[in-house]
């Protein structure tokens, strides 16, 4: 066991209080507008509001846009006197907007499950029946749907938040929500783009076609990027140049391997630290610089001091829109461990330099599975491979993985996952790895493997009383997440579970 340093023992209480505020206030935010849309996504369950969205996904995800964003401009305009009354009617049916983006957005974007469903919308949708035609791979069709998508919910937005004086509550909260939205998308669409280039165009384009789709592929990396809180460039040089090239070894910054995976008061300093750096970068500049990786260091640097010089743009007219979007980028520290961790999690502690031991991947049954971003560990080894041909080079290489050491899941996790650990439900992670539901699991040899697994690289002596009230908060905090409860503890796993 090792000892933290004095100056850091003396410091610690403050840094760990101020991780904890830090995540408790995102997951609150983002547990309170899960509530506030509830109602309305009860009301969208009638069936002939079903039927409509279903039948006008385009069309409802506007009127969402429009209903969301007219009310929070209403509200906004309304004087200080106006009766709390008055102000509750306005704000219902935005929320009941909100509910309908939601729900209409997800279906516009829903990403089909095999290639075969995705070559078939070139023919029975307008957008993928149109790009496929110009770019050079047909499948990639399916992130200008992205793109479209979300410009569509993110821009009015953005533009309500920025342009509204004095600054709204009304509208900064229809942002956030826009934001939590359309995240995971514009995450997908991102890091496609850095990885495989989707909008490069084909051979036979014209010069029009051609400037479409470069304009669209700037759109994407320096305007939909940053009103998403992406600044322009620091993915791809986090990215690509540092997280794949030590592949979560002790040499990557967001590396898992320093920090105890079951420890909530760990989870939060890791969250933190995640949130400070996509935010200034300072250890993304460090790495860059000690490799002497010159041309990156200016990307970013333009990327960074553009995304901050437009904060400062902001700021002179709006400044409450400028320190939001501040804070919004803070954030996302929160979840990008919740992925980290399920991605990187289960390293081990004893050979961190193993690709085959410090991920993990998702291994579904069919082989023409798409599974954009799911297939990890195939990305890992081969991170130039055009998203569609991953899944069959993990089930080519399955037994190889396994045999190297390398976890399989069979399905992707993330949050539930989080919560697994905190609870310290390393039978229901043993039962998510299994090969094989006909062969009986041997919770003997898993559990002490999963355990040692999501150990730190250098454990640090704790005392009782921190470990007693760091599971205690995390439990609270696994129960609060929403995610469907976890099966009830397998007898046999018990014993080894204590």
């Amino acid at each position: 066991m090792n000892r933290q340093p004095m100056v850091y023992r003396l410091i610690e209480p403050l840094h760990i209080s101020v991780a904890l505020v830090y995540v408790l206030t995102f997951s609150l935010i983002e547990r309170l507008i899960s509530a506030a849309l509830e109602p309305g996504f009860l009301l969208l369950d009638i069936p002939i509001l079903k039927r409509w969205i279903r039948a006008s996904t385009f069309s409802a995800t506007l009127a969402g846009v429009l209903l969301t964003q007219g009310f929070a401009c209403v509200l906004a305009s309304t004087p200080p006197t106006t009766a709390l009354a008055w102000r509750i009617g306005l704000a219902v049916p935005m929320l009941i907007g909100l509910s309908l983006l939601s729900v209409a957005h997800s279906r516009l974007t829903a990403q089909p499950w095999t290639i075969a469903q995705f070559e078939r919308r070139h023919q029975t949708r307008s957008i993928e029946r149109i790009f496929s035609k110009l770019l050079r791979n047909p499948l990639d069709a399916h992130f200008a749907r992205l793109l479209i998508a979300n410009s569509l919910v993110m821009l009015p937005a953005f533009a309500c938040l920025l342009v509204i004086r004095p600054f709204s509550f009304a509208c900064l909260f229809c942002f956030i929500s826009v934001w939590l939205i359309s995240g995971s998308d514009q995450e997908t669409l991102d890091h496609t783009d850095i990885h495989n280039n989707v909008f490069r165009g084909a051979a036979h384009l014209s010069p029009t076609q051609g400037v479409l789709l470069r304009g669209m592929h700037l759109w994407l990396r320096l305007g939909l990027n940053a009103m998403h809180g992406r600044i322009p460039h620091f993915y791809r040089a986090q990215h690509v140049y540092i997280h794949h090239v030590e592949n979560n070894d002790l040499g990557d910054p967001q590396s898992t391997l320093r920090y105890d995976r079951t420890s909530f008061f760990d989870f939060c300093r890791f969250a933190l630290k995640l949130g400070l750096s996509f935010t200034f970068a300072a250890d993304v500049f460090a790495y860059l610089a000690a490799r002497s990786n010159r041309r990156q260091i200016r990307l970013l640097g333009y990327g960074i001091g553009g995304w901050f010089l437009m904060l400062v743009v902001i700021a002179c007219f709006n400044p409450g829109a400028a320190l939001a979007l501040l804070l919004i980028r803070l954030s996302v520290g929160v979840p990008t461990a919740i992925d980290v961790n399920f991605w990187h999690g289960l390293a081990d502690p004893d050979d961190p330099g193993n690709i085959a031991r410090n991920t993990i991947n998702i291994l579904y049954q069919d082989e023409e599975v798409a599974g954009i971003g799911a297939m990890h560990a195939a990305h890992h080894y081969r991170s130039g491979e055009h998203w569609s041909r991953q899944c069959q080079l993990s089930h080519a290489a399955a037994g190889q993985m396994r045999d190297r050491g390398m976890l399989l899941f069979n399905n992707y996790l993330a949050t539930k996952f989080t919560k697994m650990l905190l609870l310290c439900r390393f039978d229901v992670i043993a039962l998510s790895t299994h090969p094989s539901n006909e062969e009986e699991i041997d919770y003997g040899r898993r559990i002490p493997e999963i355990r040692r697994r999501l150990a730190p690289w250098r454990p640090v002596h704790r005392s009782d009383t921190y470990r007693l009230l760091d599971r205690t908060l995390g439990a609270m905090y696994a129960y609060g997440l929403p995610i469907v409860p976890l099966p009830a503890i397998d007898p046999a796993a018990a014993p080894y579970l204590r």
